[in-house]
């Protein structure tokens, strides 16, 4: 369930435009924001439960 979450997450958080935008040149990944959620995500890996 959690590697659910952490693709919904990517793919908001670490985008520059909404999520319906039809201007494509608008769209970009921000590496820097997936490079410090994917950090942030690992870091918990301990903590997490089989199930999730």
């Amino acid at each position: 369930m959690s590697l659910y979450d952490f693709g919904d997450s990517i793919r908001s958080g670490a985008t520059t435009a909404l999520e319906d935008e039809k201007d494509l040149d608008k769209v970009r990944f921000d590496l820097s924001l997936f490079r410090a959620y994917t950090e942030g995500y690992l870091s918990i890996g301990s903590f997490l439960t089989e199930t999730e």
